[in-house]
């Protein structure tokens, strides 16, 4: 649960994360602010013929979870879903889903429930063909520094986002 924050702060947060904050007196990412370490470059690679951030958008991202270059990621994803509710967004190579990210937002008093699920991998006869190639993207080591990477940002979350939040507003 993270502790004064809602729904309606983390569609904010997933739809700017692109960005500007003063921390500390020194201007950095938003992005970077998120996870200072892990996090190095965010962008909308595509937005809404409207010029929004929401499904059909495309959103690049580059993490090296435990900063570890070896841990690297480099991804440009669709974004599925990102309203009250959740946000997931999936990476696609040729059509075929590498791996999905899938995040649910539940009110609860005092804040949110915030939970989520990083699905590697594809199922059936092509998956089954393509895992060989999806471990080697994404080995078990990687999977691991991903779990604590994520525990961390979403933590970090209710440290700066409702005063991010209220000073964007």
């Amino acid at each position: 649960v993270l502790r004064g924050v809602t729904p309606e702060m983390l569609l904010w947060w997933f739809q700017n994360l692109e960005g500007d904050v003063v921390v500390e007196g020194r201007r950095i990412t938003r992005y970077r602010a998120w996870h200072p370490f892990d996090h190095v470059a965010v962008r909308y690679a595509r937005r809404r013929p409207d010029g929004s951030v929401g499904p059909g958008a495309r959103i690049h991202i580059r993490e090296m979870f435990g900063a570890l270059p070896e841990n690297s990621i480099d991804v440009i994803a669709t974004i599925e879903r990102l309203d009250l509710g959740g946000f997931r967004h999936v990476d696609r190579v040729l059509g075929v889903a590498l791996g999905r990210m899938d995040y649910r937002f539940t009110r609860v008093d005092g804040g949110t429930l915030y939970e989520n699920d990083l699905v590697i991998g594809v199922g059936g006869r092509v998956g089954r063909r393509l895992e060989p190639l999806v471990r080697r993207l994404f080995p078990d080591r990687k999977g691991r520094a991903w779990l604590r990477h994520n525990v961390e940002e979403v933590g970090a979350l209710e440290n700066f986002l409702p005063e991010l939040y209220a000073s964007a507003r």
